[in-house]
């Protein structure tokens, strides 16, 4: 049996639906207010420059460093946050046990150390391979071999994201607490689906897409009518509502998805633990 894309998208909507209150609640005190409170505290003014047509690759990579450099704190800040609010949502969905919001959380905090873990190793895996098939003809000086690297990292880079999508399910509902094993697992579950999930993945994204640059630029054309201060504040709150939606939507995707492989590849009985329901 194969991944039916219609139905992950199917479970997606309905764990959305049953669990909204609660989700929204996880998401809304770990991604949502420190999103705004960073957004309004330490506003980041966006880099209107751009390297120069004739810009090394050199003078590329220093400009992006010092960018980085500003923010770096806050990407890692904000990363961590997401992380943790994943890990307490998809507490939440897991149908075995209905853990309040706070329960949660406490649950969250211990599976964290195992997703650190995982999403360093995963990140070493990601860029090793980047550095590998990129760095090396850098620092050797062979442009050609540079560019043919890239072309072949991107979709390596896909397939790998595909691999690890269910890594974060396995260590919260498999109860996985090995990063290595939670990679592999992964990696299991999706075999024989890869193409599938990637496919279901893009559709989804080119939809999210498409909607986010609508809803954009509705809101940003009515905030630009508004006073400076007003508008800055009106785009602090919109951003973090979009982070919101997108934690609490990525969540629900994840378990869905993990939820069916698990029906496809295990034995009824071993596959029921994954089901989720809508916590009462």
């Amino acid at each position: 049996m194969k991944f039916v894309m219609e139905k992950a998208w199917d479970e997606t909507v309905s764990l959305l639906k049953g669990n909204m209150g609660l989700l929204a609640t996880v998401a809304g005190l770990l991604v949502f207010l420190p999103a705004v409170a960073i957004g309004l505290l330490f506003p980041i003014e966006v880099a209107a420059q751009q390297p120069a047509d004739d810009a090394s690759i050199e003078q590329i990579l220093e400009m992006m460093a010092a960018q980085f450099s500003d923010m770096g704190w806050i990407i890692l800040v904000t990363s961590l946050l997401s992380g943790f609010a994943s890990l307490a949502m998809m507490a939440l969905l897991r149908r075995r046990a209905a853990p309040t919001v706070g329960q949660a959380i406490s649950e969250a905090a211990g599976m964290l150390p195992t997703y650190l873990a995982t999403i360093i190793l995963q990140m070493f895996i990601i860029f090793g391979i980047g550095y590998l098939l990129v760095g090396v003809p850098y620092q050797m000086g062979a442009p050609g071999w540079m560019v043919l690297g890239i072309l072949i990292l991107l979709p390596v880079w896909m397939y790998l994201f595909v691999k690890f999508s269910v890594s974060v399910a396995a260590i919260v509902i498999d109860g996985v607490r090995n990063p290595v094993e939670a990679l592999r697992r992964s990696w299991s579950l999706t075999k024989g689906n890869s193409f599938r999930i990637f496919f279901f993945f893009l559709l989804i994204g080119l939809a999210a897409a498409i909607v986010l640059a609508i809803l954009s630029f509705a809101v940003g054309a009515v905030l630009s009518l508004l006073p400076a201060t007003i508008e800055t504040i009106g785009t602090v709150l919109y951003d973090g509502a979009i982070n919101l939606v997108a934690a609490v939507f990525g969540a629900a995707l994840t378990v869905a998805i993990h939820a069916q492989l698990r029906r496809l590849r295990e034995p009824p009985e071993e596959a029921a633990s994954a089901d989720t329901t809508p916590i009462e």
